[in-house]
């Protein structure tokens, strides 16, 4: 079976051959565009420009010319416009617990081209929602006619209070948090995905390439389905939608909830063909039972043991998925040997690395320690930094540690102990 990347590949080659240096190829995310360069290399045997590479988010920030900021600019700057706008004395620990979640919905409100002022204005009629939210269902609607009717009848007038004087303040906040933006020069996600349509509706927009192809997308927020349409009427615009026939074929599927609307909107060439039979074809699936999660990761050679050895020819059509990221380091070290190459395509929390886990230990120390003259360490604290395991050469040191602190009864390490024993 040729995978859905593949058959992309091969139609924009074959339609595309001299001009795949003037095209722009959209992903959800990064992974797609490293098979698919993959792909299209092994069509060719002579020296061709690749098409440009984006994902959406990539994609808008180029159209729009935004640079965006990094996520802790984005808290500070909001905590400064917090503080303008509001007068509030709260320090930034205090304004950081709904800080994120503030960041959070203004991009969604960008990225959906909600009317800001509207959502964040005080409903005092409740009959208003029926003219201001006529987009909204019938369900969605009565949820939030309920959340204002119970937040109405709240008795707990010092957080109903609190509540209600940030809510009329959001409006300004959210415009302030913007023309500070700008006047830095930056931008967020979402400010990116609604400054781009605001160039569309304008007709200010310049398409730099003359076909931008929108491979594998699904669920689609307000802004990328106007820049979807602004590039289909423009002429510019080719669609791959990735789906299997099962799902699509009956009434209701939520596999299929956006992607038919989405397909009927923008739908494929009609001469692009591609395998929708992946769920239709029966599956060999065997299960291992394993107590731990540690030990999940410690039986992959026992798994690979049960493969056929064909695999091993084409280990790129091989996924392991992990249930839980902490499993990352142990996975790759209980990886076969002649397995020499993996990609990863996941993130690995901070929390989990070693540097992380000596950072807390060093702070244990410090606050643990005795000061005076000569300050000294509780023993267990420096033993557990030696046995850190960004510390592994230290194995000899840590053991004659051990044994002066054994010998001389010593709950604490004094500064002088430790330079003796050469750290």
């Amino acid at each position: 079976m040729t995978p859905f990347l593949q058959s992309v590949s091969h139609y924009i080659f074959h339609h595309y051959r001299d001009e795949l240096k003037d095209l722009a190829l959209v992903f959800p995310n990064k992974r797609a565009r490293l098979f698919f360069n993959q792909y299209i290399s092994k069509l060719t045997d002579k020296p061709v420009f690749a098409p440009k590479y984006y994902t959406i988010a990539e994609y808008m920030q180029q159209l729009s010319g935004a640079t965006l900021a990094d996520q802790l600019t984005l808290l500070f700057t909001l905590y400064e416009v917090f503080v303008s706008v509001t007068k509030s004395k709260e320090s930034f620990d205090q304004f950081l617990f709904y800080c994120e979640m503030l960041l959070a919905d203004f991009d969604d409100i960008d990225k959906y081209f909600a009317d800001v002022e509207m959502i964040y204005r005080n409903l005092s009629d409740l009959k208003e929602l029926e003219s201001y939210y006529d987009y909204l269902d019938e369900a969605q609607i009565k949820a939030i006619e309920q959340f204002w009717k119970t937040f109405a009848e709240s008795k707990d007038s010092e957080q109903k209070e609190g509540f209600s004087q940030l809510w009329n303040m959001l409006f300004k906040i959210y415009s302030a948090f913007k023309s500070r933006l700008r006047e830095m020069g930056l931008s967020y996600e979402g400010m990116a995905f609604r400054d781009t349509i605001d160039l569309v509706q304008k007709n200010t927009i310049s398409w730099k390439h003359k076909k931008v192809v929108f491979v594998g997308f699904n669920a689609l927020n307000t802004c990328e389905v106007m820049l979807f349409k602004a590039l289909k009427k423009a002429g510019k615009a080719l669609f791959f939608w990735d789906y299997d026939s099962y799902y699509m074929k009956r009434e209701m599927h939520e596999a299929a909830y956006f992607l038919k609307d989405h397909i009927r909107q923008f739908p494929a060439p009609d001469d692009f063909t591609f395998s929708t039979n992946l769920i239709s074809k029966d599956k060999t699936i065997k299960i291992f039972d394993i107590a731990t999660t540690t030990g999940q990761a410690k039986a992959l050679p026992l798994v690979f043991g049960n493969l056929p050895k064909e695999w091993q020819k084409n280990q790129v059509n091989s996924a392991i998925a992990l249930a839980d990221e902490a499993l990352l380091m142990p996975t790759l070290n209980a990886l076969p040997e002649d397995i020499e190459k993996v990609n990863i395509s996941m993130g690995y929390p901070l929390k989990e690395t070693k540097v992380y886990g000596l950072t807390c230990l060093l702070l244990e120390l410090h606050k643990n320690k005795r000061t005076g003259k000569n300050d000294s360490f509780y023993h267990i604290d420096v033993l557990n930094i030696l046995n850190n395991g960004l510390f592994s050469r230290f194995e000899a040191l840590s053991a004659e540690i051990i044994q002066k602190a054994i010998k001389y009864n010593m709950v604490y390490l004094n500064g002088d102990m430790l330079s003796e024993t050469g750290t």
